[in-house]
This record gives C-alpha cells, structure tokens and sequence, in this order.
C-alpha cells in the first residue's frame, strides 16, 4: 500500500519491492500521479472517479501502458447520484 501521509523510506520501499515484483497489486492513493514510472504495469482500476478532475485522471491514465502490451483503466462511480457533488 502507497499513499502521501507514508515517509519517504517507507514509500521507497513499497515501490521498490512493486518494481522487483514481490507484490502483484499495488493499492495506492493518487500519489502515483506523479512520479510512478513501473513499464509493466499494465491496469488501473479507479474508485470515486468523479472525485478527479480530467486533468488528474489524464495524469493517472499516463501511469500505465508504458510498454507494447495494452492497457486498461477502469473508471468507477457510485451508483446513487445523491452522492456525486459537482462544483
């Protein structure tokens, strides 16, 4: 697991251990939008998607893809609109 409120060693760690492939899955906050460059990775599943902007989604998409195999990010959003705030 990634997210912003880790140290900076600790998060290194996380990351490094992805890129060597000791984890299969890599649960993250939107922390990776800057600076994940892992060529294999080859999926993105999205939650709360309506809680980014196009632009951050552009940037997270980005993450992934990086080699000639396809890629695929899945956007997901609530199913009740009461929910979906749009500023």
């Amino acid at each position: 697991m990634a997210h912003g409120q880790m140290r900076g060693p600790e998060l290194e760690k996380v990351m490094w251990e992805f890129f060597q492939r000791k984890a299969d899955v890599l649960v993250a906050s939107s922390i990776i939008e800057s600076g994940l460059d892992i060529p294999t990775v080859n999926t993105l599943l999205i939650e709360d998607a309506q809680d980014f902007g196009l632009a951050q989604l552009y940037q997270l998409r980005g993450r992934i893809g990086r080699e000639r195999q396809r890629a695929y990010c899945y956007l997901f959003i609530p199913l009740a609109p009461a929910k979906w705030s749009f500023a």
